[in-house]
Parts: structure tokens; sequence; C-alpha cells
């Protein structure tokens, strides 16, 4: 066994696991440093990040009570502005009862434990649990690429499984749950939402635990490379694998239309420019 008894899972770690197992092990167990040449494009997807952080400190703000219109001021970048009206748009379209802002909860994955960070949980009036995430990509991915990214899978399942602690009043099924991706950067049809259900989280209780399993059983040197080599482009431990020096580029990103789960939101997190996991307000 490789990893620390205490180690916690995440959608961020569990999806590098899954791209790669050897960025997983490079980033999460040895802790390695990039070594790869900080170029033009990790400079421009740092910039992303932070306008998407900015975008997310705003909407938390929003919905911890600060007023609109003293936020709509702060606004100092037209993207930003752009994103957080639309945010606006879709949010006074919806009823909730309660909220939970940026919220985090554990929950046992097997014999270890998993954290889920949340843009929003809310409860509506006929209490359905919605999970709301806010997502700043160019282009709204395809719906077959995002319903298998590990997110989709980890966030309603730990919604369901932690309910009881912050929902102890009301007593939820599986069938309850929604989980909907807003792609803030388009005005029209920019969400994504998935329904779930009891088959669907026992499945993902199954498909969690015997990942997360099988990444415990793996010994350090045992971590094998992806085969798919495209995803090296945008890798910063590439030069480590012997998968090339020089980083891919947005515009190449951009253009890979038969490859939408290269999206940048993907990307960013997969690269957490030392942030962790998760990144808190």
């Amino acid at each position: 066994m490789t990893i620390n008894p205490d180690f916690v899972f995440s959608a961020n770690n569990l999806q590098d696991y899954q791209d790669c197992p050897r960025r997983f092990e490079l980033k999460y167990l040895l802790k390695q440093r990039w070594p790869a040449e900080e170029s033009e494009p990790v400079l421009e997807w740092e910039h992303e990040l932070e306008l998407g952080t900015r975008f997310h400190q705003l909407v938390y703000q929003y919905l911890s009570g600060l007023p609109e219109e003293a936020l709509l001021e702060s606004i100092n970048d037209p993207d930003v502005e752009s994103w957080f009206r639309i945010f606006l748009a879709f949010y006074s379209q919806q009823e909730f009862s309660q909220t939970f802002p940026e919220f985090r909860v554990r929950v046992p994955l097997g014999d270890y434990q998993a954290v889920a960070v949340y843009d929003l949980l809310a409860l509506t009036p006929d209490n359905r649990l919605l999970i709301l995430d806010w997502k700043t990509a160019k282009k709204k991915p395809q719906r077959s690429k995002v319903s298998d990214r590990m997110q989709t899978v980890l966030y309603p399942f730990a919604a369901l499984e932690s309910a009881h602690n912050f929902l102890p009043d009301i007593s939820l099924s599986p069938e309850s749950i929604e989980m909907t991706y807003v792609y803030v950067r388009q005005a029209l049809e920019n969400t994504l939402t998935f329904n779930y259900d009891a088959q669907k989280h026992a499945e993902n209780r199954s498909n969690l635990e015997t990942l997360a399993a099988e990444i415990a059983a793996l010994e350090l040197g045992d971590f094998p490379l992806t085969d798919d080599k495209r995803r090296c482009k945008y890798c910063v431990y590439r030069s480590l694998c012997e998968r090339g020096e020089n980083a891919g580029s947005l515009s190449d990103i951009e253009g890979m239309e038969t490859e939408p789960e290269l999206d940048l939101d993907a990307l960013l997190g997969s690269l957490d420019f030392e942030a962790g996991d998760e990144i808190a307000f």
C-alpha cells in the first residue's frame, strides 16, 4: 500500500488518476514540482484560472448576502462581469428554501474518505436537493463526456451520503437529487443537468470504492502512463515521462472539436497551481 490511511480522495485527484495514473503518483504521492517549462500556454491558463477564481468569489459573496449592485461595481474585468450577469439571470429564476454555498462534505469511501466541495447545494420547496456547479469553459462540452467525469460521479453520491448531517429533518431519496453544471460563458442553453436514482447511487458507490482500492493497492513505481498521448501535451509533468517539453496552447484545445473532453475546465482541474484540490473562499 502506497497511500497513507488518512489520504482523502476528491473529484480532482480521482480524475487525475483516471486520466493518467502516473500523474496521480507524481502529483499526490511524490509531491513532484512541475519540471516543464512554464511558457505562454501555462500563463494563459493561469490567467483563466484567476478570472474563474474571481467569478467564484463574486458568486459566493452574492450568495452570502452582499448586494448585487456593490458586487457589480467591484468588477474590473468585462469577461467576469459578463459571467456574473449570466449567473444572476440564471439564479433569479430559481426558488430555494435553503442554500449552502461553498459547502464541503466528507464521506467514507471504502477504507478511506472522500471530500466534495460544492459551489452550491440548494434545497427546493418540494425537498429536492440541487447541486449547482459554475463552469467558465469557453464551450459547453458534450453531455456524454461530462457524465463520465469524476465530479459527476462523486458529487451526487457524497451529497446523498452526507445529507442527514446538514438536512437532519428531511429524508432524501436518490431520485430527489439533481446535478446541474452552469456554463456562464453561454448566454443561452448554458446548462447540463443530470438526474439521480438508486441504481446510479449503487453504481457510483461500487465504482468509487473499487477505484480507491485499486489506487491503494499500487506501489510507487507501478502507476502506469496514460495510453492517450494527447493528454501529455497539456501535462506539466510531460518531460519526466519523456513525452515532450513544450506545452500545448489554448488555441489547440479550442480547435479540438472531436475531443471535447480536453476542455479548459478539465485541464484547469488537473493544474492546481499550488492551490490545493479545491478552491475555498
